[in-house]
């Protein structure tokens, strides 16, 4: 076992405050990601009606306005950060690509099914009204003419 390395916590009240900022609204962030994931970009907070997208902006501006007030308050490398950065979103849309190409969301607006395709077979299957055995331009819903079918990637 190595030995103990000693710890010595950040005591500045100035560093606090900003890495206690930052991390506050990565948690505000985070929070509206999840707001958008579970109603929709365009869905709304039930109480106040503010608009998803709106909250999501919001907070991503107030992510990014600390992280630069983070970078200054402890001279981080802005430049090894950006390069960082530049390899990632690579990686990343790589990444979604591979989900664009293999994968798509179904759903039929008759029964409100959900179903993952990949490679033409069913990862979870739609519904008990769909039986997900055909491909998602299909409704398999049984009502006659249903054109509700429709897929996303």
């Amino acid at each position: 076992m190595n030995e103990p390395n000693l710890w010595v916590p950040i005591t500045l009240p100035i560093d606090l405050k900003h890495l206690g900022k930052l991390g506050e609204e990565l948690g505000e962030a985070s929070a509206a990601v999840s707001r958008c994931i579970i109603q929709g970009m365009d869905g709304s907070e039930p109480t106040s009606g503010r608009i998803n997208r709106d909250w999501l902006e919001d907070e991503l501006a107030d992510v990014l306005a600390n992280i630069e007030l983070v970078v200054e308050r402890f001279g981080l490398n802005k430049l090894r950060m950006i390069s960082r950065s530049s390899k990632k979103i690579s990686f990343q849309e790589r990444w979604h690509q591979q989900l664009d190409e293999t994968r798509s969301i179904t759903w039929c607006d008759q029964c409100d099914g959900v179903g993952w395709w990949e490679g033409g077979r069913t990862i979870k299957s739609p519904c008990s009204r769909c039986s997900g055995t055909g491909h998602a331009a299909e409704c398999k819903c049984g009502e006659a003419g249903c054109v509700n079918r429709r897929s996303a990637s």
